[in-house]
């Protein structure tokens, strides 16, 4: 049987994927719009 190694995010992809939220958030001001685009919950785009 096979297992499946799943790699974590590394630091540098965790961040700018969160300055894409955050950047998208403000231009828009509409968290629950960023959480649904972006797979996430509204608390988690601040």
């Amino acid at each position: 049987m096979k297992t499946i190694k799943y790699s974590t995010p590394s630091e540098t992809e965790e961040m700018r994927f969160h300055q894409r939220v955050v950047e998208y958030a403000i231009k828009y001001d509409n968290d629950a719009k960023v959480a649904r685009r972006y797979h996430t919950s509204r608390q988690q785009v601040w």
